[in-house]
C-alpha cells in the first residue's frame, strides 16, 4: 500500500493502524453532544473523528423537503425541517474542527454533495471519505479528487 499522510500521521505499510471514530450525525445537530463524542473518542485513543456533511438543498427536491415527517424521533414536522435540525452550523463545524485539533486528533467528514466538499476543504479537513453508496457517483468523486487531498473510499455492500 502506498504511504499516505492524513493530518500529522502516516498511513500505510510499516505504520500503526489509523483508528477513526465514526460520529456521523449522532450529535443530533447539537454542538455539546458533538464535543462529548469527540472527547470520548479521544479518551479511547483514536487518531481521528469522522462526521457527515450534507446540504439538504442540494440533495433533496423541494417536494421531499416539504413532505410530512411524523415519527417518534422527528425533529420537525417535515422531512426537510427534520434533516435541517440534524445539521451543525458553520460556526459549530469550525469550533469542532478546532476542538479536535486541540485534543490532538484529526477531524474530517464524508461530504454528500459539491457544496459540502467545498465547505470541508475550506475548513481545512486533512482528507475526504466517500460513502459506499457514492462509489458510483463519479462526478462527486472527481470533484473530491480535484481537491488534492487523501481520499478514503468506503466499499461496503458494493459489487463489481
Amino acid at each position: 500500500m502506498k504511504e499516505v499522510k492524513i493530518g500529522s500521521k502516516y498511513v500505510g505499510d510499516g505504520h500503526p493502524c489509523y483508528i477513526v471514530a465514526e460520529i456521523g450525525n449522532n450529535h443530533n445537530g447539537q454542538l455539546e453532544i458533538a464535543k462529548k463524542l469527540i472527547e470520548a473518542a479521544e479518551e479511547c485513543g483514536v487518531d481521528a473523528v469522522k462526521f457527515q456533511k450534507r446540504d439538504i438543498s442540494c440533495l433533496m427536491t423541494e417536494e421531499l423537503r416539504n413532505r410530512p415527517y411524523q415519527k417518534y424521533d422527528s425533529f420537525g414536522p417535515t422531512y426537510g425541517e427534520h434533516r435541517k435540525k440534524l445539521e451543525l452550523s458553520k460556526g459549530d463545524w469550525q469550533r469542532l474542527f478546532n476542538f479536535a485539533k486541540k485534543l490532538g486528533i484529526d477531524f474530517y467528514a464524508t461530504p454528500f454533495d459539491f457544496k459540502s466538499v467545498d465547505f470541508l476543504d475550506e475548513l481545512g479537513t486533512p482528507c475526504f471519505k466517500i460513502a459506499s453508496f457514492d462509489v458510483t457517483n463519479l462526478p462527486l468523486i472527481d470533484y473530491i479528487c480535484k481537491k488534492s487531498k487523501p481520499v478514503i473510499l468506503s466499499t461496503g455492500m458494493c459489487t463489481w
